[in-house]
């Protein structure tokens, strides 16, 4: 029952069950019962649970199992694996794209162009304007994390490679 023809990422969680990030139809969950099919969580007007835009652009793990999605219009969302509800985080830039954790559990993305950070435990978000070096909008895409927990980011024939432990806030909102 794939509804969506667009899938952004196919996401094995850490107890193996295989998450989608679709395009059109928010989060999908693979199930494999009898019968695979895919459950899929997307945006309900009104309620607040739900997610608030169904273009789901990447999926992060948190240490305690849950995911961190990043949409392209509604921005960045705390999805409990538990209770299959969304928290959105209000602060994120909407056009929000690649999400990824650092070793201290905060939550790394690209939008708009720039890198940002939400800090979970102090609820803070910090915008980081990179030098565009080719003119052309800035970063865009996925980030990548090695072994080591550097990050890397990526605009138009360039990339940016960082240790998240290595940066200085100048100013924070």
């Amino acid at each position: 029952n794939i509804k969506d023809n667009l899938i952004r990422k196919v996401f094995k969680a850490s107890d193996g069950t295989i998450w989608l990030a679709t395009a059109k139809f928010g989060l999908g969950e693979w199930t494999t019962h009898s019968l695979p099919s895919i459950q899929y969580y997307n945006n309900t007007p009104g309620d607040e649970e739900s997610i608030s835009n169904n273009n789901v652009y990447d999926i992060a793990e948190d240490v305690k199992g849950n995911f961190w999605v990043t949409t392209y219009g509604g921005g960045l969302h705390y999805f409990n694996t538990r209770t299959k509800t969304f928290r959105h985080i209000t602060a994120s830039h909407n056009l929000a794209e690649g999400v990824q954790l650092d070793d201290k559990g905060n939550v790394w993305m690209v939008a708009n162009g720039n890198l940002h950070k939400y800090d979970p435990y102090h609820e803070s978000y910090t915008t980081y304007q990179l030098p565009d070096l080719e003119k052309t909008g800035g970063v865009k895409g996925y980030i990548f994390r090695d072994g080591d927990g550097k990050l890397f980011v990526a605009g138009n024939n360039y990339f940016i490679s960082f240790h998240p432990k290595e940066i200085r806030e100048l100013n924070t909102q």
